[in-house]
């Protein structure tokens, strides 16, 4: 490199025109790939003497040439052994969240995977790689692509934990910005938050014809990839990365234009580690897609690098299983990927004297993670990796019977609803499982609430990651369904229910003996006499089963709010009266609360309805097993009505529920 002789590699043979320029492909050494600009670039000189030649000629510098080439690359910013972000940010010190910035630093391709389990802190550790790339590389243009429901709480983060003033924008803001930027060359400088549902680019956005500002967005950003030289965005970051795990999506394709026209990119999320392993590869396509592009050779790769991962596991146990440790290793040098691996060989060669030394411990951990196939993209903490103290999950499932009328009304309904299922499985059928599904969150508020239309098609993205494309015809669905099954109910003779008083059946009536409600009343008052400072989260999937829980719980006298999407700057009023010690008791959430919100102060979650995708649980549990939580246990509540189809997705797993319906 011209502007640095030190800074040498060698050629591979690849050359990018863009332009009236070429860059050039340089090996700088292990795991380093980078283009460079031509004109930038110049030959060795032959007759230089190189480093060995000096050290045997005793031609050495001095003290002032070291303290000069230290200055330099400080001031320079490449030394990579120097976090200039440690001191950046108001928030307690925890080592683990500075591993996705050494990660980085070292990362070949400039992007990186966060997926550290929940309530860890990726939004600190993303932010932390902001401010490396700030002192490192004058980085002025940050991009932060998260859920909807996340953008204020986002931009409190920037502000409150890194004094960073961020603006919350939508798609024609930042157009208009990086129109600039790009086309008028006008010089912009932004910190900008804005929500993955507003950037979303349109199926055909390449049609010119098309005019929409999704639309020339994504041209916009088609067109300008980055290059050394030049690029829209220094960093994106993008939150709850698991959105863009579909092929073919609007939410993926996305993901490849922002992966082109940004210099760097850190996609944040702790859901598909836990799902599937193709979620993991579909993330990994768009950290690298020359590297990650083949899903057969990808399954290689997993199972070669499965032994590395266990004998990391068993080398952090207390006490750590070395016999173990050193038969992975074995089984991982047998692999065509590891044999005759110079680093592996010498772990395994210390690992019998590690028992009586923890440093040599953590060293050769540090080491064995860095031969991980995927350790120079992704990074992967755990709480019982990084916590001394880690809280224990005390789970415990409130059964409930039906009472003899609710199961008559629940029975009758969802005969009607098998009656008019298809035989194939489709997106109807789906769509009138969700009605079971919301009888059995809450009976009387499902009746309350069939009109409801245009909800299930979310529910399907956030359960099964089922595409988008379903939209049309499941809200279709939804709109007949919702009247049919309205005059279905109102069609029904309520003398045909009735209870030993020989009452009728109506609404009021099922309100008055809700079976579920009553238990979970019991669970609040008996937890509120014991202690009446005690807080509680309650979760629903469903809008009228959380509507008809807060009218009821005013009804008893248990002090309550509730938060749902779409309620903008009342939902962090709402969330700061519960945080306090003399707020309400309970807060009931949908969805939109298991996603970015701090509720460390609780240690009572209740699922009221249990969502299909276990790491929809593991999200809410999340929201209170997480840094900053001071009980040593918290307690997970599950009601379940027997005999019902939250019964079935509890004990019998969720795939059996859609074929058993």
């Amino acid at each position: 490199m011209k502007s640095n002789p030190g800074r040498r590699g060698t050629t591979t043979g690849r050359v990018k025109p863009i332009g009236s320029f070429i860059l050039v492909e340089i090996d700088f050494g292990p795991n380093e790939k980078q283009f460079k600009h031509y004109d930038l670039l110049e030959p060795v000189a032959q007759d230089k003497p190189g480093m060995f030649d000096l050290l045997r000629s005793g031609r050495f510098g001095g003290p002032i040439d070291l303290r000069r080439l230290l200055t330099f690359e400080k001031v320079k910013g490449e030394l990579t052994n120097v976090f200039y972000s440690m001191e950046a940010s108001n928030t307690d010190y925890y080592s683990h969240q500075f591993k996705p910035v050494l990660k980085f630093i070292e990362s070949p391709v400039g992007r990186l995977l966060i997926a550290d389990e929940v309530g860890l802190g990726k939004t600190i550790e993303s932010i932390y790689i902001w401010k490396e790339l700030q002192a490192r590389h004058d980085a002025r243009r940050l991009l932060v692509v998260c859920p909807a429901m996340l953008r204020d709480k986002w931009q409190s983060d920037l502000k409150n934990r890194f004094n960073i003033s961020a603006e919350i924008v939508n798609s024609k803001r930042l157009f208009q910005s990086l129109f600039d930027i790009a086309e008028r060359g006008i010089s912009r400088d932004f910190n900008f938050i804005i929500s993955l549902e507003s950037m979303r680019p349109p199926r055909k956005f390449k049609d010119m014809d098309n005019m929409s500002i999704r639309a020339e967005l994504a041209r916009l950003l088609y067109h300008n990839t980055a290059s050394e030289e030049f690029s829209l965005f220094d960093l994106v970051i993008m939150d709850e990365a698991h959105y863009l795990r579909t092929p073919g999506s609007r939410s993926n394709d996305l993901g490849q234009l922002l992966r082109e026209s940004a210099q760097h990119l850190v996609l944040l999320t702790a859901t598909p580690i836990q799902i599937h392993s193709d979620n993991l590869y579909q993330l990994l396509r768009l950290i690298d897609p020359d590297q990650f592009y083949d899903k057969s050779l990808f399954s290689e790769m997993l199972q070669a690098n499965s032994p590395v991962v266990n004998a990391l596991r068993f080398l952090w146990r207390h006490p750590p299983e070395l016999e173990r440790v050193a038969e992975n290793i074995k089984t991982a040098l047998s692999s065509i990927y590891f044999k005759d691996d110079v680093v592996l060989n010498r772990i395994s060669d210390q690992v019998e004297n590690l028992e009586s030394d923890p440093e040599k411990r953590v060293e050769l951990a540090r080491m064995l993670e860095a031969r991980s196939l995927l350790g120079h993209y992704m990074v992967r903490s755990r709480k019982r990796e990084v916590l001394k103290r880690t809280v224990e999950r005390k789970p415990q499932v409130l059964r409930v019977d039906f009472s003899p009328v609710e199961r008559a009304v629940y029975d009758r309904i969802t005969n009607w609803i098998k009656s008019h299922t298809s035989d194939y499985f489709d997106a109807t059928t789906l769509s009138l499982i969700m009605r079971q599904r919301q009888m059995a969150s809450s009976l009387v508020a499902a009746l309350k609430s069939w009109n409801e239309t245009g909800y299930f098609a979310e529910m399907l993205w956030g359960d099964l990651g089922k595409s988008a494309d379903l939209d049309d015809k499941l809200v279709d669905h939804e709109i007949s369904d919702s009247k049919t099954l309205e005059e279905f109910w109102q069609n029904l003779d309520p003398n045909e229910f009735v209870d030993d008083t020989d009452r009728p059946l109506d609404l009021k009536f099922l309100e008055e003996s809700d079976s579920k409600y009553t238990e979970l009343r019991k669970f609040l008052h008996n937890q509120l006499e014991e202690n009446s400072s005690e807080k509680f989260v309650v979760f629903a999937y469903f809008r009228g089963t959380l509507q008809y829980l807060k009218h009821r719980l005013i009804q008893d006298n248990i002090h309550s709010v509730l938060i749902m999407g779409g309620m903008g700057d009342e939902k962090k009023e709402i969330l700061q009266r519960f945080s306090r010690p003399d707020g309400p008791s309970v807060l009931l959430s949908s969805e939109v609360g298991s996603e970015g919100i701090d509720l460390q102060f609780c240690r009572f979650l209740v699922n009221y309805d249990l969502p299909w995708n276990p790491m929809k649980v593991e999200q809410r549990i999340g929201r209170l097993d997480r840094l900053g939580q001071q009980a040593e246990r918290i307690v997970i509540v599950n009601l379940v009505v027997n005999d019902t189809v939250e019964d079935r997705i509890l004990y019998q797993g969720k795939f059996k529920v859609l074929i058993t319906l």
